[in-house]
């Protein structure tokens, strides 16, 4: 049995398309972010007041790819967080605590800017990534006025589209200022570890920053119940408490009650690495477009589904062939 030399050819053409099939463009369902785009924030803070002057940082805490995985920036992969985009608490909780970390250790902001008399402060041209937003502190109308730290994912990704221009209203909250008072801070040490107690450490070292200095620090345990408290403290200072260290196998989260600061412990050794693959989970935070929706845009890449359909091609053809052999024998 032999296959003619006409059939030979074919064949040979089949395979030849099949391979150079393989290395077509293609638009993939996963691509999710153009990395070479610039994003563009806006922020407005206090509206109805007059506030020009506030300055405000970003600072850039984790890449991002094109399938919405994230790493840390090498100055904070160390600070035991694990980020949630579509968990606005887990945003807010991690925003809080880098907020205090990236102050305690004097981290350069990726950028800084000061709002207009429009009240509003924008930043343009910025790579895409995960970014922490900072302001300092107003006081005005004698009041305290606190931007409350949060994090923004750019570009924003709803409904398969990249948003890569966001205009976002500040989030604060106030206090009648008054230096002659004097406060009390507290600190609430939460374990989520039900059944895995074992791996948590004697003691944590809490610290107290008097803004953003080191003022104080003390360990804990569950000998004190794991909590303590300071005072009486200058109401003419910023206080804020925070752990010195993350426990291992343990990610880190701190929220603000009053005037105690919760700080949470959750045991999840496989969470508690330096970056974390979202997958499919889309960015969905509820920040206002500019009415400017960008696209996806494809990705190059393998092309597969022409595969089978040129592999039974083969066969059909290979068959064929080996049919008028059998019919010329």
């Amino acid at each position: 049995m032999f296959i003619r030399r006409k059939d030979k050819k074919i064949f040979v053409i089949v395979l030849c398309l099949l391979f150079f099939t393989l290395f077509l463009p293609k638009v993939s369902a996963k691509t999710l972010v153009d990395l070479d785009k610039k994003a563009n924030l806006k922020i407005e803070y206090l509206k109805n007041k007059s506030v020009a002057g506030v300055e405000f940082k970003l600072f850039k805490i984790a890449n991002i790819d094109e399938k919405l995985k994230y790493s840390f920036t090498d100055e904070f992969k160390s600070y035991g967080m694990y980020l949630c985009p579509e968990n606005e608490e887990n945003l807010s909780e991690c925003a809080s605590a880098l907020a205090a970390y990236a102050k305690r250790d004097k981290i350069k902001a990726t950028l800084l800017d000061k709002t207009t008399e429009d009240n509003t402060v924008a930043f343009n041209n910025i790579d895409v990534g995960m970014y922490l937003v900072t302001a300092e502190n107003v006081n005005l109308d004698n009041r305290i006025y606190r931007h409350k730290p949060n994090i923004v994912i750019l570009p924003n990704v709803l409904n398969e589209r990249a948003v890569y221009n966001l205009f976002e209203h500040s989030n604060y909250t106030f206090s009648e200022m008054n230096k002659e008072e004097k406060i009390y801070r507290k600190a609430l040490l939460v374990w989520e570890d039900k059944g895995n107690e074992e791996s948590r450490p004697e003691s944590i070292e809490v610290q107290v920053l008097r803004d953003g200095t080191l003022y104080s620090s003390v360990k804990i345990s569950a000998q004190n119940n794991w909590r303590y408290s300071w005072g009486p403290l200058s109401n003419s200072h910023e206080w804020t408490i925070i752990q010195k260290d993350v426990p291992r196998d343990y990610i880190f989260t701190m929220d603000r009650k009053g005037r105690t600061f919760v700080l949470k412990n959750k045991y999840a050794p496989c969470l508690a690495k330096e970056s974390s693959d979202l997958g499919e989970r889309y960015f969905a935070k509820k920040g206002h477009s500019d009415k400017k929706v960008d696209k996806i845009l494809p990705k190059a890449g393998l092309l597969w589904w022409p595969v089978p359909i040129l592999v039974c091609l083969g066969v059909l053809l290979f068959g064929i062939g080996i049919f008028n052999n059998i019919k010329e024998v």
